[in-house]
């Protein structure tokens, strides 16, 4: 069948390219309507290049418009880093140097765009086409029910979980939304004063909610996630913290949002540190209320058993993380190296670029743990990440052909040259060292290995589990 198509409709061109024709049959004008979702929900993954064009193509990964909004002023077929900020608009500019590239070239790929690894389903083409015709569409309707498992899925309450669903759906009362309902003047903050109001602002992105995450384990995390909209957020924060952290990043929400309205409503300014402590207590409390005591105090017998243990004998253990400054778009990588008596060899630092997202750089902070180990010859090693996503792609667990893939492969090639090298996944409680070199390395201009005489300030980060 696909060979008569071809001889008749696209034979001298591809499948992506072919025209309507005269006088279609009805197969292949079903055929081609359905070609219009595989044009509007793929993209391709750069490898040399030479098959993207770079104004026509579907190429730029962000949630809609996957081609450049600036005007044309390349020649098609050519972007060269030092002419991107010259000749792309901002925002597109900001994307374009984010993509993650191959270390040696590689062909071209298609990959389907809404898919968190970059493979196609029914499900999600299916949503793709009712988008396309229905664009007013409630959101509840075009997105999968799995992207609101982040909400849906927490042990909190449930007029929390509502909250959070409303907020995501950008149905919360901000002074944006009832600005454009005509209810108010002005659509600014009325706390900080500085930008419009929307969910985003109002619960992250305030010099007020600010203040709030700062007092939380969750700040830097919170702060390179900035400028998406909530669900993305959510689901960013989902793939590098555990589900209690979740539990409590939801319940901050609903906290700072209660106290806006205790300063809109009643003039008040509460202090951060309620807003806080009244997040945890609820968390806390309905954890109670729904785990029985018996299995609260086994479990938390258990919690405290629970802590870093150092390699067999012969062998060293790689904790790595990563941290993200998303203001000047740059990353820091951490490493800290113990043998088998838990006695740090090792700690290394890397400033770097921040591409691709939060995933990205935790495999680029493993193949960073790779290189420090390798050329400190502490082999044979143990590499530890609190990113599970990464560890299942790394361990063939999962598969991705986004552009995680390069980082992934390279990282594999790492594991079969080297031989006796396993990684596996940590809690975060687990990995505190080397997130805090992570975010210390944001601090360094390039890169330090210390084998010893370690700085003060890396000293004290050292002795964090101790």
């Amino acid at each position: 069948m696909a060979r008569v198509l071809k001889a008749k409709y696209f034979k001298n061109s591809s499948f992506m390219d072919a025209k309507l024709g005269s006088n279609p049959s009805f197969v292949w004008r079903s055929i081609l309507w359905g070609r219009q979702i595989i044009h509007k929900g793929s993209r391709w993954r750069i490898g040399n290049g030479e098959q993207v064009y770079v104004y026509k193509s579907n190429w730029i990964p962000r949630p809609e418009n996957l081609k450049p909004l600036s005007i044309q002023t390349l020649h098609p077929n050519s972007v060269k880093e030092d002419v991107i900020s010259q000749n792309f608009s901002e925002e597109d500019a900001a994307r374009i140097k984010r993509i993650i590239l191959p270390s040696s070239p590689q062909l071209d790929q298609l990959i389907w765009h809404f898919d968190k690894h970059g493979n196609y389903s029914i499900k999600s083409g299916y949503q793709l086409s009712l988008r396309l015709k229905s664009p007013d569409l409630a959101s509840s309707s075009d997105l999968s029910k799995t992207h609101w498992k982040i909400i849906w899925s927490m042990e909190i309450p449930e007029k929390i979980k509502i909250f959070m669903w409303r907020a995501a759906q950008n149905m919360l009362s901000t002074a944006y939304n009832l600005w454009r309902r005509k209810a108010i003047k002005e659509p600014m903050c009325g706390r900080c004063s500085k930008e419009k109001e929307d969910g985003f602002h109002a619960l992250i992105g305030c010099k007020y909610a600010n203040k709030v995450w700062k007092l939380t384990d969750f700040h830097q995390n919170m702060k390179m996630l900035a400028q998406q909209d909530l669900l993305s957020t959510l689901q960013e924060m989902g793939k590098i913290a555990s589900r209690k952290d979740m539990e409590l990043i939801i319940a901050t929400c609903w906290s700072i949002w209660s106290s806006k309205n205790l300063f809109i409503f009643k003039g008040k300014e509460e202090d951060a540190q309620i807003s806080v402590g009244r997040a945890a207590a609820v968390v806390e409390s309905y954890r109670r209320i729904k785990i029985p005591a018996t299995q609260t105090v086994s479990q938390n017998q258990s919690n405290n058993q629970q802590t870093w243990l150092p390699p067999p004998n012969g062998w060293y253990k790689v904790n790595v993380d990563a941290a993200i400054r998303p203001s000047n778009q740059t990353a820091g990588l951490g490493v800290v190296i113990r043998d088998s008596r838990a006695k740090v060899v090792a700690a290394a630092v890397q400033n770097t670029i921040y591409k691709g997202d939060v995933e990205c750089m935790e495999a680029e902070a493993i193949n960073f743990g790779i290189q420090v180990a390798q050329s400190t010859n502490f082999l044979p090693m143990i590499i530890e990440s609190n990113s599970k996503g990464v560890v299942d792609l790394a361990c063939n667990r999962k598969g991705s052909i986004t552009e995680i893939f390069w980082k992934i492969a390279t990282i594999q090639d790492s594991l079969k040259r080297l031989g006796r090298v396993q990684i596996q996944h940590v809690p975060r409680s687990f990995n505190r060292i080397a997130h805090g070199l992570a975010k210390k390395a944001l601090e360094y201009v390039s890169s330090a290995v210390w084998l010893g005489n370690y700085p003060d300030e890396i000293l004290l980060l050292l002795t964090i589990d101790s």
